[in-house]
């Protein structure tokens, strides 16, 4: 069971990863499997699930300088990238978890708020003009109005203010949520 709960951790930090560089990533999922050998041991063995096939292009870009010069630099492997600021940065860890383990209004105001905490205070993150700041103040409003959302979606069951004129969807919500992440996690 230790396996599988430490498989499933990385899994969500690593679908973090993926839906914060890719807009259509498709969540995978750890499943354990386990063997018995003739001596008694025990093997687990993790696997992923579902395993999605998807073609890649990339071009390689070569500089050519007037002087004659070469830049053949490899690229950046963003995958990768990303993941070493996660394994440096708690927060970032964190964040990217929360981000690939779910997509509703608790898990994405959740991971705002480990930005905000990380950068300072939600003035510290303004001042970064990541994210204009109407579109963070109407998500934090639409996320914990139980009448733009309902009971079962908000974060708050008791209304204390007049819901947002104009709440925003779900979908751009997670928009703005993986904005600045990319922001966020690029300023590191």
């Amino acid at each position: 069971r230790e396996v599988l709960e430490c498989g499933r951790e990385v899994m969500n930090i690593l679908n973090g990863i993926g839906r914060v560089l890719h807009d259509n990533w498709q969540n995978a999922e750890v499943v354990a499997v386990q063997s018995i050998g003739a001596d008694g041991r025990r093997c687990h063995y993790l696997l992923p699930e579902p395993i999605v096939g998807r073609s890649h292009a990339s071009l390689r870009a070569v500089v050519v300088r007037a002087d004659g010069t070469v830049d053949d630099s490899p690229p950046v492997d963003p995958f990768a990238e990303t993941h070493s600021v996660a394994a440096a940065h708690l927060n970032v860890r964190r964040a990217l978890a929360l981000f690939g383990a779910g997509q509703g209004w608790f898990d994405l105001y959740k991971v705002l708020e480990l930005i905000e905490e990380d950068v300072g205070g939600m003035h510290t993150l303004l001042e970064m003009k990541w994210a204009n700041a109407a579109a963070i103040k109407n998500f934090k409003h639409t996320a914990n109005s139980a009448s733009a959302l309902g009971d079962a979606a908000s974060r708050h069951t008791k209304q204390k203010d007049a819901p947002p004129k104009n709440p925003i969807s779900l979908e751009e919500a997670r928009k703005l949520i993986r904005s600045l992440m990319i922001s966020w996690i690029g300023s590191k």
